[in-house]
């Protein structure tokens, strides 16, 4: 498997309607919400803040659930039953004007009502792109606060073939009171995986032991990051960190390598 960067971008997100916020890298700082030490010195934090692209609602909405019923709304005060789906505005006069000669313009729904009690279905506007052999993996943002009255539904999408309006699962979670979808605050992490690494076989290939079981590699390494970090008391913070960045400063990708 070659790095993404010798085929092209490692992934392409064509919208089909005007966005308030296109997508954009993930901040590594969650959008200022981080505590200052976490931003300065935690890189675990960070980097799983950053692993990833931003995605957004196509436009500002509200869904109102009762417990039974979904109803969505576009200015917070006038609501519709959502009884099956609602169509995404303007997405085929869109497909009509860019899609090749002859080819129907089709157009797709922004919300559409689940069979599960209170599941709704987002569009996120645009339709997705990967190099061979690379998912998408779609979850909330990571730990950016969610602005509540909902759960996202994570899921994998194989988009180095899929190829129609990118989506997410929403479980709503109270009812009787309007959930805002802001289309100015991020609703998606879209992380690049490669699709071996969540084969069966990839997951059945780990081992659950004891302390018995440590090598004595595992040994040295637990020396070298835990104690002897800890005999210095007044080290200097972000040693982790450091080391990580140099580390991936020199190193070569992990994926190439493991995939042959």
């Amino acid at each position: 498997m070659p790095p993404i960067a010798a085929r092209g971008p490692a992934a392409r997100f064509m919208s089909y309607t005007d966005l308030p916020m296109a997508p954009r890298p993930a901040l590594r700082d969650a959008g200022g919400s981080l505590p200052i030490r976490a931003a300065r010195y935690c890189e675990a934090v960070t980097s799983a803040c950053g692993f990833g692209w931003w995605l957004y609602p196509p436009m500002d909405a509200w869904l109102l659930w009762d417990g039974g019923s979904v109803f969505y709304s576009f200015d917070g005060e006038e609501y519709a039953p959502l009884d099956d789906s609602c169509a995404f505005p303007g997405m085929s006069d869109a497909i009509a004007a860019h899609a090749p000669a002859g080819l129907e313009p089709v157009g797709g729904a922004l919300f559409t009502a689940m069979q599960e009690p209170g599941v709704v279905q987002v569009s996120l506007g645009v339709i997705a792109a990967t190099a061979a052999g690379w998912s998408l993996l779609l979850r909330r943002p990571a730990n950016v606060p969610l602005f509540g009255g909902y759960d996202v539904l994570e899921g994998i999408v194989e988009t180095d073939t899929w190829r129609a309006p990118l989506f997410i699962n929403l479980r709503l979670t109270r009812t009787h009171a309007p959930v805002r979808l802001h289309a100015r605050a991020p609703l998606v992490q879209a992380q690049p995986v490669p699709q071996w690494l969540y084969q069966p076989a990839t997951m059945a290939d780990m081992q659950a032991g004891t302390l018995a079981d440590m090598t004595a590699a595992d040994w040295e390494a637990w020396e070298a990051r835990f104690v002897e970090p800890s005999s210095r008391p007044l080290r200097a913070k972000g040693e982790y960190a450091v080391a990580s960045r140099k580390r991936q400063r020199g190193g070569g990708c992990p994926v190439v390598h493991a995939a042959g």
